[in-house]
Formats: structure tokens, C-alpha cells, sequence
């Protein structure tokens, strides 16, 4: 019996299920990229959205953007979408300034455009917001004692704001994982909850 992989629709629906075959791949480059294409071909043309996902050991992959199949011949349909880690998709997601209203949790705005000089530990909070309020996720973050005293950044995506925070370390120590995101030093991380 062959295995079988499904792809599900925002809703959680399942839009299909595909074999998993030779030509998938699984594809990690520590601060680079992280995912999984599936490779197959149909008869039909399924147009597979922006924000569906697969689940593979127990991590979730989603299409950053809609997907659409090659016609491979005049029958058939080449179908080799890469969906891609929740930490790649922090590439999609800006690091806003958040406005609140009174009771400290309602976002009140979002200023998109903005300069920050101040501590790394002040713009490690402003990341750990971004992914908080655009995806749910709450992580932690323990920072070194040997971080500069200030930094100077401008508004950008949550993953270019962790590589401009932490260029050389965050790859030495070891990049972005599905469990403990390094920056500044070794001993400086950010774990989700």
C-alpha cells in the first residue's frame, strides 16, 4: 500500500490526498529555507491556495502562496507545490508597531512603517509581538549579557528582523528550528511555549 499525504484548505477541510513519491523532497537550510514539495501528477487541475498545509511529523507546512500545476502534456497535470515551515513563513509576516486599547490586549493599529534604536532585548520583544498577534504562537526569549547596547532597525519581516538582530550568531548556533530559535550568542534563545 502506498502512502498517502493530505492537503488541507485554510478551514481545514481536505482539498485532496496525494501520493508521497519518490520525487517529494524535504528540504532544511538552517536561516534559509525549510520545506516539503510533494511531487505528482493528476488528469485534473486543483488550484491549491495560499494557506494550505500538510501535516508531517506533527509539524504543520502551508503554501505561502496559491498554487497552480504545470500542463505536463494534453491528459495531465504536474503538480510540485512547497509548502513550508511555520518559521519560513515569518518571512511573509511585518513586525508592526502595535497601538493598544486600554485593557492592554485589543490591538488598537498597526503602524507598518517605523525606526527603532533602542535595546536588542526592547526588538526581541517587538519580533515575539509580531509572531505572537499574527499567528497565536507565544514564544520566550532569554537574551546574553554580551549583546550590544543599542541597535538601530527599521520596520521589516519578523524573519529579517531576527537575521538583522542576530546575522552571525543565529547561523553559527545553529538557526531557526521548529523548537528553540537562537540569537545574539549561544546562550541567548527564544523557545515556543
Amino acid at each position: 500500500m502506498d502512502a498517502k499525504i493530505d492537503i488541507y484548505g485554510i478551514s481545514g477541510d481536505v482539498i485532496c490526498s496525494v501520493l508521497i513519491t519518490k520525487d517529494a523532497v524535504s528540504h532544511e537550510e538552517l536561516m534559509t529555507s525549510d520545506y516539503i514539495q510533494l511531487s505528482w501528477n493528476d488528469d485534473k487541475t486543483i488550484v491549491l491556495p495560499a494557506g494550505a498545509y500538510i501535516i508531517y511529523q506533527d509539524e504543520k507546512y502551508s503554501l505561502i502562496e496559491p498554487y497552480l500545476p504545470l500542463r505536463e502534456n494534453e491528459a495531465e497535470y504536474k503538480y510540485t507545490p512547497q509548502f513550508h515551515s511555520r518559521i519560513m513563513i515569518w518571512d511573509k509576516i511585518p513586525v508592526p508597531l502595535y497601538t493598544y486599547e486600554s485593557d492592554g490586549l485589543t490591538i488598537k493599529s498597526r503602524e507598518m512603517d517605523w525606526d527603532f534604536t533602542g535595546s536588542p532585548a526592547d526588538a526581541m520583544y517587538m519580533v515575539k509581538q509580531a509572531i505572537k498577534n499574527e499567528t497565536g504562537e507565544d514564544w520566550t526569549i532569554q537574551l546574553s549579557e554580551s549583546l550590544p547596547a543599542t541597535i538601530t532597525i527599521s520596520s521589516q519581516s519578523t524573519f529579517s528582523l531576527i537575521l538583522i538582530i542576530s546575522p552571525k550568531n543565529a547561523r553559527q548556533n545553529g538557526g531557526l528550528t521548529k523548537k528553540q530559535i537562537p540569537f545574539i550568542s549561544l546562550n541567548a534563545n527564544m523557545e515556543h511555549l
